[in-house]
């Protein structure tokens, strides 16, 4: 995942295949007025999709917050949130992020 920023949170969100779920999903960063800075989306299987998203600028209590109302969703089979940093300052230029779970 590439972020603009030196930090930020990023998403892994397990939903049933619904054809409403992505928009949903990215429903709570637009009401939020977050813009994802990287979103992908693949099926799984044949029940389950997977949407990765990336969001830049986000402090850890937003993000908390975003992260409790997706696993309310009926459709949302899990959550996982990640705090996104740069690994080094040389690696800028590469996009190069670390991710560490957080537990929500």
């Amino acid at each position: 995942m590439v972020m603009q920023s030196d930090q930020g949170y990023a998403y892994q969100v397990v939903t049933e295949q619904d054809p409403g779920a992505l928009s949903r999903v990215l429903e709570f960063f637009a009401m939020n007025s977050h813009i994802p800075q990287s979103l992908a989306a693949h099926r799984i299987d044949e029940e389950a999709l997977q949407v990765d998203v990336t969001v830049p600028d986000l402090d850890y209590a937003s993000a908390r917050v975003i992260a409790a109302k997706m696993k309310q969703m009926v459709v949302v089979r899990n959550v996982r949130l990640f705090q996104a940093a740069r690994k080094s300052r040389a690696n800028a230029a590469g996009g190069v992020m670390e991710l560490t779970e957080v537990l929500i």
